[in-house]
This record gives structure tokens, C-alpha cells and sequence, in this order.
């Protein structure tokens, strides 16, 4: 079966909507995304709303919604997601406006050489061990918002880990009214865990998701209608979904011998750091092994073909240690399982995944709305 890849394009990415957005304010901008200054240039909004909805993939509105729907309704274009394309690197990149190459946050765990130990970034937990542990990745890892430079009130909205926890969706909506509302001039940031979580369990074909979803939209439909008529609601994705199944890497004992470490990163885009001596091996051995399956960068072709952004831009120092040598980056419907050497059933198996170059894991909607642009 033939899949259609997709290669980063950060001139249209989330990035250039954070540009309109700053346009929009009257800031500076490095790039914006043409489809949304169209709107903007009608009419510059005192209130905007970015929400970041986990895991809604193009791909999965397609799935799961008709035509009729207000999401589908409303999306204005496409964009390509951030890479690689998972939360932890997209979501960051969101709310700093930076590319990966100059935020360093590029996956789930990565390498913290002071420690030896891959680290769980959002939660500062070993990835091998599971325990928490006295290390504070945002300290290792800092950045800045780009709404910071605003000069009027702006703020984030989060489920239950975060500033303004909510319980559940409905919750999370009426949040943001309340917050909108507050005052004469605002921006607020706001992410949702589902559909992704969701997704991971069940895949994107399944009753469950076709009537999250179909709730969800509903619910935003009915939400705008609270919305006053200088709000401009911007919805994005961090990623989208493809269906996979695991490989068991770590007893692939003859692979792990020419390992210094665990790999690390994600399941789909998949660090390793090789001994010296074994360069020429490993990738000789990699590549007929799983090259089916996995597409293998060097560190230096992944950084020179501009998979984390602009190369003539100030590379994060801890890049060095989070991308290994090697870097191998899910093609097919595969992902990487290297903590276990079989199932386990304890363990959770993911049915969906991404950060991979599948077109399903790289393209994601624009939606917007305004009364006015209905």
C-alpha cells in the first residue's frame, strides 16, 4: 500500500497563524498565513482566541465528520504540523511561536546527559523506571510565550494539569467565555487533550471517536454563539493520527549492541546514539531491517533538510544530546516499542500514533470563525 509523505514546511505551519496573530495586534511578525490575514485585513480583532484541539488531524475530521459540521464548515485551509509531529515539540512551538530547532522540546522523553537518564518531559518522570524524579525539565528547557509581549490581558486555559484546570469539555468551553469576556482587549491560548486521547486507544474508524467528535462539534457550535462579534476563534491541531502497530526493538538484541544508550525521543521519530566503532553497521543494519518501515536521517541530514526548522537558525544546545546520530522516522504503520521485549498486558498498546511523515500525522485544519465571516 502507498503512502503519501509529508515533510515539514514551517512557512505553513502553526507558526505563520501566530504571525497573523501578531499582525493582528499590530506586532512584529516573521511570516503570516495569507488565508487568515484575508480575514484579518476586514477587520483587526480586539479578542482572539487560539484553541488547540490534541490529535484533530484532517485526516480525522474527514473520518468522523460530515460535511455539514462546524468544524468542517469553518476550516479555511491546511496546515502542515510542526515536526516532529507530537504534543510535546508542537505544542511548545504554539506557545513560544519558536521552531523545535531553537525550543528544543522535540518529543516525549529525551536524554538528559547530567543524568543519564531519559526524562519524560511533561513530567519530569524516568521513561525507563517510571519514577519522578528531582529534575525540572521547563527549568533545562525554558521558553517564552509569545503572547508575553502583549500589552493587554492574556492567558492559557488547560484540562486539569494546567492554569484554569477544567474537569471536562464543557467546562473547558465555558472557561474560555468567562475569560474572553473579562475584558476589553484579550488573547487566550487553549488546548484539549481530546480527540488524541481517545484516538490512541480506538484509531480513528471507530463508533466511540465518530460520536466524540460529533459532540464536540456540536458543542462548539453552540459555544460561538456566546462569542461577541470582535472575537476572532482560531482552532488548530498539534498533529494528526495514523493507525499502527508496535515493534518490539528492545529484543532486537543484535540492534542494541551497537547502542550506547536507549533510544529515545518517540515511537515514530526515534533518537539513537551509536557507538563509534559501529556507524557503518548500524545503518546497514537498520535500514534492511526496518528501513521498510522507518525512514533513517543522520543528525546532520535531519537538521540540514530543516525537520526542526531553519538550520541558519541558533540550534538549542541540548539538541546535541536529544537527537543521537541517527534519526528514524515512522514512513508505514509502525511504531517503536523499546522499553519491552513482547506484549505486555499491563502495558498499554497504542491501536493510533504519530509523529511520523504519514500525510494522516502531518496534515491539520485551520479553522476560524467570527460572526461576521460565518
Amino acid at each position: 500500500m502507498s503512502v503519501k509523505l509529508v515533510n515539514p514546511n514551517y512557512r505553513n505551519s502553526v507558526l505563520s497563524v501566530i504571525g497573523s496573530i501578531d499582525k493582528n495586534f499590530n506586532y512584529e511578525y516573521e511570516f503570516t498565513n495569507k488565508k487568515l490575514d484575508q480575514i484579518i485585513n476586514n477587520h483587526k480583532y480586539n479578542h482572539v482566541i487560539l484553541m488547540l484541539l490534541d490529535g484533530l488531524g484532517s485526516k480525522v475530521m474527514d473520518d468522523n465528520l460530515d460535511e455539514t459540521s462546524f468544524l468542517k464548515k469553518q476550516k479555511i485551509s491546511d496546515l502542515v504540523a510542526i515536526y516532529p509531529s507530537t504534543t510535546a515539540c508542537a505544542t511548545i512551538s504554539t506557545l513560544s511561536g519558536k521552531e523545535p530547532i531553537e525550543t528544543g522540546w522535540i518529543g516525549w522523553e529525551n536524554y538528559f546527559k547530567e543524568i543519564d537518564k531519559n526524562v519524560i518531559l511533561f513530567q519530569n518522570v524516568d521513561y525507563e523506571t517510571g519514577e519522578k524524579l528531582n529534575f525540572d525539565c521547563f527549568e533545562h528547557l525554558p521558553y517564552t510565550k509569545f503572547f508575553d509581549k502583549y500589552n493587554f490581558y492574556n492567558d492559557v486555559v488547560f484540562p486539569v494539569f494546567g492554569k484554569n484546570p477544567c474537569q471536562n469539555f464543557d467546562e473547558f468551553l465555558n472557561k474560555i467565555i468567562e475569560l474572553n469576556n473579562k475584558k476589553e482587549k484579550s488573547f487566550l491560548y487553549a488546548y484539549w487533550t481530546e480527540p488524541d486521547y481517545s484516538l490512541h486507544e480506538y484509531t480513528s474508524i471507530h463508533p466511540k471517536i465518530k460520536k466524540l467528535l460529533t459532540e464536540m462539534d456540536e458543542k462548539i457550535n453552540k459555544f460561538v454563539s456566546e462569542l461577541s462579534n470582535d472575537t476572532l476563534l482560531i482552532i488548530i491541531a498539534d498533529h494528526g493520527h495514523t493507525n499502527v502497530e508496535p515493534i518490539y526493538l528492545k529484543k532486537d538484541k543484535a540492534l542494541f549492541s551497537f547502542l550506547e544508550r536507549l533510544p529515545a525521543n518517540e515511537g515514530r521519530c526515534c533518537a539513537f546514539k551509536v557507538k563509534k566503532p559501529y556507524h557503518q553497521e548500524f545503518v546497514k543494519y537498520f535500514n534492511e531491517k526496518y528501513g521498510d518501515n522507518f525512514k533513517l536521517y543522520s543528525k546532520k541530514e535531519f537538521i540540514d533538510l530543516g525537520m526542526i526548522g531553519d538550520k541558519t537558525k541558533v540550534m538549542n544546545p541540548r539538541l546535541n544530546d536529544f537527537l543521537g546520530d541517527y534519526i528514524a522516522c515512522g514512513i508505514k504503520d509502525k511504531y517503536f516499542d523499546y522499553l519491552t521485549e513482547e506484549i505486555d498486558p499491563n502495558e498499554f498498546v497504542f491501536k493510533s500514533h504519530h509523529a511520523g511523515l504519514t500525510e494522516d500525522e502531518m496534515i491539520i485544519p485551520l479553522i476560524v470563525y467570527t460572526k461576521g465571516n460565518k
